[in-house]
């Protein structure tokens, strides 16, 4: 089995929890007109980090002897940040379909970048052409699940624990 009942609850309350102020502090953006702005898109960075550490730390020492393999740890913390991920899509879902201007402000801002990269004229005007709400949450989402990867392959080791082996499991004076 893949995640165990505790386990499970546990993402689920985690992941909850940090995409609900991941999604707070978006919608507080895009309120006071800050939708785009990256000083917010790095608070929700450092709030999917923190979040994602903090959920498998507190799975860890909820463990008897505190111990967690690191498969336990990497899989805590990598469907801890699948939860955010998919709350995070659904925000930009509901950003760009209910304010289409914004999807394309942050194209037409996209489009001058990339043409200042050199890329084509071309291959620009497709990548504008073919952005949708759809897209956009689907970006939020894969690269949730990709960085979300790379972070648990660096949580699981920070936060995975052993049994001590010199310890005995019995006490010696029985």
């Amino acid at each position: 089995m893949l995640l165990n009942k505790n386990q499970f609850r546990h993402i689920l309350i985690y992941g909850a929890i940090t995409g609900g102020a991941i999604f707070f502090l978006l919608m507080l953006g895009f309120i006071f007109g800050n939708a785009n702005n990256p000083n917010i898109q790095f608070i929700c960075i450092l709030l999917f980090i923190t979040g994602v550490m903090l959920s498998t730390k507190k799975f860890r020492d909820l463990q008897p002897e505190k111990t967690l393999s690191y498969g336990l740890a990497f899989r805590t913390s990598f469907f801890t940040g699948l939860v955010i991920g998919i709350i995070w899509a659904v925000y930009g879902y509901i950003l760009y379909t209910a304010s289409p201007g914004l999807l394309e402000e942050m194209m037409h801002e996209a489009q001058e970048a990339y043409l200042q990269l050199g890329w084509s004229e071309e291959d620009v005007t497709d990548m504008v052409e073919q952005s949708s709400a759809i897209s956009m949450a689907f970006a939020y989402f894969f690269s949730s699940v990709l960085y979300g990867g790379i972070l648990s392959l660096i949580v699981g080791a920070i936060f995975f624990r052993r049994r001590n082996p010199l310890i005995s499991q019995t006490p010696d004076n029985e």
